[in-house]
């Protein structure tokens, strides 16, 4: 039992050209289905083309305006372009429609962050944290619950968090560098031990250009880790300048994070 969507774990990597003409031929057939609208905004997201998904889910979400599904991920791409009160209210209205999936509240935390309301992310983490039903997907959420209330004020608090949880259980393989950051703010890994390429082939999910975006969320992790934790200016800049210069994942949170950090620490004008 889990409460994830789980959408890119199942997902199939054939010809994205061709899985894009099915459905535009199942639209053609069926225009008012909003799953299907869906679908294509997904796909238009795989292909990197946030305008035409957004254009997608919003198609969707007139033939089925209540979709939290639809409104999460309509939300969720708004962070791409930096818009992360459209987001968050695209996402809020998620989490009313459907408040006991996990992903609404963890993404609504996540723009929460983004506009830097780290106090109203907590409390969406918190909330998230009870729909964990099974402890391997904790590790994620105790990771941001943590880099809110560091980025908050609350650097006491934020380690009694790590201090009170067991950061030895099991995670699930699409966490794995989120339990790496929660044991290396823990003090259970070493910052020298932490970010290993061959770490990431052998334990990571085995996906296209997957490496990459598990990278991006090492090295942020690294990188907050030496300008919060163990400050080292020198360590924490070498990790950024290897993020930034990852050529993919620029729409993601641990990319948007590590840019907006290295553009307060003078290497990105």
């Amino acid at each position: 039992m889990h409460n994830r969507y789980f959408s890119y774990i199942e997902q199939d990597y054939t010809d994205l050209k061709q899985r894009t003409a099915q459905i535009k031929s199942a639209l053609e057939q069926s225009p008012r289905d909003a799953e299907l609208w869906l679908k294509y905004g997904l796909l238009m997201v795989e292909a990197d083309e946030i305008d035409k998904s957004i254009e997608a889910f919003s198609q969707g979400l007139y033939y089925d305006p209540m979709n939290a599904q639809l409104r999460l991920q309509k939300g969720r791409r708004f962070i791409a372009k930096g818009q992360y009160w459209a987001c968050i209210s695209d996402i809020a209205l998620a989490v009313k429609v459907d408040p006991d999936i996990w992903d609404n509240w963890y993404y609504l935390s996540v723009a929460l962050n983004l506009a830097e309301q780290y106090d109203e992310a907590i409390k969406t983490l918190e909330r998230c944290r009870e729909l964990t039903l099974e402890e391997e997907h904790l590790f994620p959420v105790i990771d941001w619950m943590f880099v809110n209330l560091v980025e908050g004020g609350h650097k006491e608090e934020a380690h009694k968090l790590l201090n009170a949880f067991d950061c030895e259980i099991s995670c699930t393989q699409m966490d794995y560098s989120y339990k790496k950051r929660v044991k290396l703010f823990a003090g259970k890994i070493p910052p020298e031990e932490f970010y290993s390429i061959t770490d990431i082939e052998e334990n990571c999910l085995k996906r296209p250009n997957r490496m990459k975006l598990e990278k991006i969320t090492q090295l942020f992790g690294l990188a907050f880790y030496y300008a919060y934790i163990k400050t080292d200016d020198n360590k924490c800049n070498a990790a950024l300048k290897e993020l930034i210069g990852i050529d993919m994942y620029h729409q993601g949170f641990g990319y948007i994070k590590g840019k907006k950090l290295a553009k307060e620490r003078g290497i990105l004008i």
